[in-house]
């Protein structure tokens, strides 16, 4: 009951509907252009294993088994604040991501860098890549790993171009959809339910005021349409008489008297 009359009152105030939806098709314009888009630039380092593993002659990339606990500390201590921030440092509106591959089975770490413009994201993604070895080196030097069993890391492919990403204007404008969709109809409703009410208040005190009945002995005389009055009445309010109607009451009937002849009995 309420939806359907929300409803015929959104078609009644349509005028109201169409000022919302420009109105929030304006703030979403303007949420478009403020929110910058991000650009994001995409790396991946696999972990080798070390030369103690492999045979003389042999292929380390057959060795990679057993080497994702060593990624995943690494993936810890690279998204640090502390090696986070000092990478960032000088890069306003900067970060990046550090993870495992979830598209491969290996070793291999996924490296995704954003920015708000390609040139700030790419530089950041080199930075990551320059201390992704440091960190490596930093953590098998605190377990006093020989050289020997050491593991390293090689960067096997790195995005030249940023790509864009506009998740963040599109949630910025779904927003402003969403709000200004819900005002629209809240003030819509709200607006009808108050201008009926003031037109129904209207409109009982004119009737309250046209429905005041007179005592009969107080009735005026009605005009008639000729401009003569006239005077009928029906309890309550007067009743204008029927036009062509004479002025007078019309006169009553006359009995007609018969002569009397003497009878016999009379006579007597």
């Amino acid at each position: 009951m309420l939806l359907r009359d929300l409803g015929t009152g959104l078609l009644r105030r349509w005028y109201f509907v169409v000022v919302g939806v420009l109105l929030t098709a304006c703030a979403a314009l303007l949420l478009s252009s403020v929110v910058p888009p991000t650009y994001k630039g995409t790396a991946r380092v696999v972990l080798i294993p070390p030369a103690s593993l492999v045979t003389p002659g042999g292929n380390p990339y057959l060795f990679l088994g057993g080497l994702d606990q060593a990624l995943s500390v690494l993936s810890v201590r690279l998204g640090s604040g502390s090696v986070q921030e000092e990478i960032v440092k000088g890069h306003v509106g900067t970060g990046y991501v550090a993870e495992k591959d979830a598209a491969s089975s290996g070793p291999i770490m996924l490296i995704t860098s954003e920015g708000e413009s390609p040139a700030s994201s790419l530089q950041v993604l080199d930075d990551v890549l320059k201390v992704v070895p440091q960190n490596l080196v930093i953590m098998q030097d605190q377990l006093n790993v020989p050289s020997s069993s050491r593991i390293t890391a090689m960067t096997i492919v790195r995005e030249n171009e940023a790509l864009v990403d506009r998740k963040s204007q599109l949630r910025a404008v779904l927003a402003a959809i969403a709000v200004g969709g819900c005002i629209t109809v809240l003030v819509t409703g709200l607006l009808d339910r108050l201008i009926t009410s003031r037109k129904g208040t209207k409109r009982r005190r004119r009737q309250d005021m046209g429905e005041v009945d007179q005592p009969l002995e107080d009735a005026p005389p009605m005009a008639e349409r000729g401009g003569n009055s006239r005077s009928g009445f029906r309890i309550g309010r007067p009743v204008p008489a029927e036009h062509g109607a004479s002025e007078s009451p019309a006169p009553l009937p006359q009995v007609e008297q018969k002569e009397e002849f003497p009878t016999m009995a009379s006579n007597k």
